[in-house]
């Protein structure tokens, strides 16, 4: 049976928990926190191409960028939107390069949900990223 709304899905859950003779209530904030564990682990599985997004301008200034909403992995190395295409590769959070002066950006790691890039940009930079996205909460 599909559901058009969070208040259906709470009403069959409630309906299919729930004996005859229950006299706890199962609230709908109750419902609300199991339909979202179940979310998390679900989305947690779930890497098909349908959550798959690129973002072709993609803009970072500094050496931390908030990654966009969503975003699980990356599918591919991003690259700088020049006409050069150059790949910025991936490395360890304690590499020596994230060290060095401000330039154009070689290397990555993510941190948190955090892109940090190194060299830290001197000047904004588009990149051309390609991720794994979770989709929209039920």
């Amino acid at each position: 049976m599909p559901f058009t709304s969070r208040a259906e899905l709470r009403a069959s859950l409630r309906n299919w928990l729930m004996r005859p003779s229950d006299t706890l209530r199962l609230t709908d904030a109750i419902l609300n926190d199991m339909i979202s564990l179940a979310e998390i682990d679900f989305f947690r599985r779930l890497e098909t191409v349908e959550f798959e997004t690129r973002n072709a301008a993609f803009s970072v200034s500094a050496e931390f960028t908030t990654l966009p909403t969503g975003f699980k992995s990356f599918r591919r190395n991003p690259f700088i939107s020049a006409a050069t295409k150059t790949e910025i590769k991936l490395v360890s959070p304690s590499d020596s390069r994230f060290l060095g002066d401000p330039g154009m950006p070689t290397v990555y790691c993510i941190e948190g949900n955090k892109l940090r890039l190194g060299n830290a940009p001197d000047t904004t930079y588009t990149l051309d990223i390609t991720y794994i996205g979770a989709p929209a909460a039920i």
